[in-house]
């Protein structure tokens, strides 16, 4: 028979012994009562310490105790990066709104979006009717200007004439061919050229239309050069600089492309406060488009080899900040309570300075009721 059995007998006694007859004053059953009451207060202080003791005796076998699930996760070292993140676009070394040199009507358009052009091609003509019609004037004033010459020189041979005569014929000749030339340049301009190789993107321009100089035409883009480019608040100038990891998001495809920031503005903007930053991009870039909206994630704080938790396990005391471990004591596991030093968040990540140490236990789900001590399962 156990201590608990032996204060029960004792306490069930106690109240027969205490019986009294009817004919007991009203006086002596008050007191009785009272008596009564200490006696019960003073057993049910001893149930309770003797609880507490078959409880630790027992290991919590077969006690009334709660063991709470949880579930845990091993500490080990990683990378912490902290990201700075803002809206840019993807832009291209090479996109050009082609433009004519001289005004004119637009007679042909050569080209179709999407056509893959080179370098010099001609995408369109403006009617060159009059200039034609004054470079064949041109060209006519050269013939005769050569027979003049020609004449003239096989004279001069002869030592026939004077040699003004030559000499104004050969000059003649020779400023009309730099006119000619000079003439063909301008003729040339006529037609509109695609200063780069790539692909015709948008034609805005149509056949009877007037072309000027200064109004885009036609769009040719080539992507085998793509970069990402955005403003950046002035706050982080001193914290961005030029090899600085980037992850470039790319929303619209679901894309992430890992680089370094090229260029930092080296002002800052007086109507926003801002400084451009650019980054360029290579890989893999099927479905990258210039003018993608793109999300800079700039990592303006990196620390290896340090451990990192889910913010909302990280919970704050009197004392400072604490997370629950999951520690074996004999064959049970309790929950035990460790101050730690934080550092900084992104998302829902927090760094831990101090306070840990690799294999620790970190209780992540459960942890909310628990009390320093408490008995856990922990899942598999």
């Amino acid at each position: 028979m156990n201590k608990f059995n032996i204060l029960i007998l004792v306490f069930v006694s106690i109240l027969f012994g205490c019986g009294g007859s009817s004919t007991d004053t009203q006086g002596d059953k008050s007191a009785k009562l009272t008596e009564l009451k200490k006696q019960y207060n003073e057993i049910g202080d001893q149930i309770s310490q003797l609880e507490k003791e078959i409880n630790k005796e027992n290991g919590n076998n077969g006690s009334s105790a709660k063991v709470n699930l949880v579930a845990a996760r091993k500490a080990q070292p990683e990378v912490f990066n902290h990201y700075i993140e803002l809206q840019g676009r993807i832009a291209s070394d090479k996109e050009i709104n082609v433009n004519p040199k001289i005004p004119g009507i637009v007679t042909r358009i050569l080209v179709e979006v999407g056509a893959q052009v080179k370098a010099g091609q001609t995408l369109a003509l403006l009617d060159d009717a009059v200039a034609n019609q004054g470079l064949a004037e041109l060209q006519h004033g050269i013939d005769f200007a050569r027979d003049v010459y020609e004449k003239q020189k096989s004279l001069w041979d002869q030592k026939i004439g004077s040699e003004i005569q030559y000499l104004s014929a050969k000059s003649n000749l020779e400023s009309l061919e730099k006119k000619m030339k000079t003439m063909l340049e301008q003729v040339d301009h006529y037609k509109i050229k695609s200063p780069i190789a790539g692909t015709v993107d948008q034609i805005d321009i149509k056949i009877g239309q007037a072309a000027s100089p200064g109004f885009p035409c036609i769009k040719v883009v080539n992507t085998s050069r793509l970069k990402a480019k955005a403003d950046l608040a002035e706050a982080y100038l001193a914290k961005v600089k030029a090899g600085n990891q980037v992850l470039i998001h790319l929303p619209d495809i679901d894309k992430n492309i890992a680089t370094r920031i090229k260029y930092v503005g080296q002002s800052v903007s007086a109507l926003n406060r801002t400084f451009p930053v650019e980054a360029d991009l290579s890989g893999n870039l099927d479905g990258v488009r210039p003018n993608m909206m793109a999300v800079f994630k700039i990592v303006d704080y990196s620390k290896p080899n340090c451990f990192v938790l889910p913010i909302n396990v990280v919970q704050k005391g009197m004392d400072g900040d604490f997370v629950l471990l999951g520690v074996q004591k004999g064959d049970k596991w309790i929950a035990q309570k460790v101050p730690v030093k934080t550092g900084l968040y992104y998302n829902d990540k927090i760094e831990i300075k101090e306070g840990l140490k690799s294999g620790d236990l970190v209780i992540e789900t459960g942890f909310q009721e628990l009390n320093n001590g408490d008995f856990i399962e922990i899942q598999k």
